[in-house]
């Protein structure tokens, strides 16, 4: 499967630097980004799925310093 991904000039300019210095070529840097990130969302997407239950509505919530402060 193949996808089309458009850079601007400047993250092109920083990917052909990072394929310099690493000696690797761009489809390899990209392919190793693209992983990372997929990986991190889904590890944020199974946190965020764990937590799910425990979530609070804060909606409206007030905090009265004052009172807070008698205590």
């Amino acid at each position: 499967m193949q996808h089309i991904i458009e850079l601007d000039q400047q993250t092109e300019k920083n990917l052909s630097e990072i394929a310099l210095h690493t000696h690797k070529s761009k489809d390899v840097i990209l392919r190793t980004v693209i992983k990372n990130f997929l990986q991190q969302q889904s590890k944020r997407n199974d946190l965020e799925q764990f937590l799910k239950p425990y979530s609070i509505d804060l909606n409206g919530f007030e905090f009265d310093r004052d009172m807070a402060n008698e205590r």
